[in-house]
């Protein structure tokens, strides 16, 4: 379990994870470890995300644009990116269900859900719940195992 791990000290780095979702995790934990009762700590864990999961309680809100760098990217780069067709945005989600439907509709669990949804909020592609890149909306995306970021983040 990585909230273990972080509980014990385990940096982003030991853990070959990046930072934004390292810091994710261990605010999630720092969250949890403020009601934990000392008892049983992997079960009280997985007992305070399920209840915990609601996405606007626990995923942080959105950081306000750098004047230099959005994203990872130029914000000339960002600005640049075009509003997607309707016919590019119908082909995008014809791919993603049919890749949906050979997965067998496997969703990822919570956790993952959760790290994927907050690396897209802190994207200053993401608008009103819409990734510019693709057109989807994020948080719905990020549930599905077979679904991948536009931009590589997750």
């Amino acid at each position: 379990m990585i909230a273990r791990l972080i509980y014990d000290g385990a940096t982003a780095e030991d853990l070959d994870m990046p930072e934004i979702q390292y810091n994710s995790r261990k605010e999630t934990l720092d969250a949890f470890l403020k009601e934990w009762d000392g008892e049983n700590f992997e079960d009280g864990f997985r007992k305070f995300v399920s209840v915990q999961r609601v996405p606007d309680t626990i995923i942080p809100e959105k950081k306000p644009r750098r004047e230099d760098e959005l994203c990872g990217k130029p914000i000339e780069e960002v600005d640049a990116v075009p509003d997607l067709t309707y016919g590019e945005m119908f082909s995008g989600l014809a791919k993603g269900i049919s890749s949906i439907i050979k997965s067998g509709v496997k969703m990822v669990d919570n956790d993952t859900h959760a790290t994927r949804f907050t690396l897209c909020q802190e994207c200053d592609m993401l608008i009103d719940g819409r990734c510019k890149r693709c057109g989807c909306y994020m948080k719905l995306k990020s549930k599905f195992h077979s679904m991948r970021c536009p931009i590589g983040k997750w």
